[in-house]
């Protein structure tokens, strides 16, 4: 998400958020994901993960995973799991 310097601070992106968060929450999602600075989304209830792994071009658990810094949010009552989350492609 870009916000332009001379409308920053004004929340847009907190606004922006809290509508997609509903919107996930009504479709039934678990988990936000953003890959992004924690400054800015920790006021939206983001907190950083270690534990989201992927495969470059898109291969499975069999092969090599590299970590990613991720940003979650936890929707409804889910928790987010201890054990290494793939996320393929």
């Amino acid at each position: 998400m870009c916000v332009h310097p001379e409308v920053r601070g004004r929340g847009y992106v907190r606004e922006m958020l809290k509508e997609v968060h509903a919107w996930e929450e009504a479709a039934g999602l678990p988990f936000s994901l953003l890959f992004g600075e924690p400054a800015v989304y920790q006021s939206s209830g983001y907190r950083e993960v270690r534990n989201v792994v992927y495969h470059p071009q898109g291969g499975g658990w069999d092969e090599a995973v590299v970590p990613l810094p991720v940003m979650v949010r936890t929707l409804g009552a889910h928790v987010w799991p201890e054990e290494p989350v793939f996320l393929p492609g």
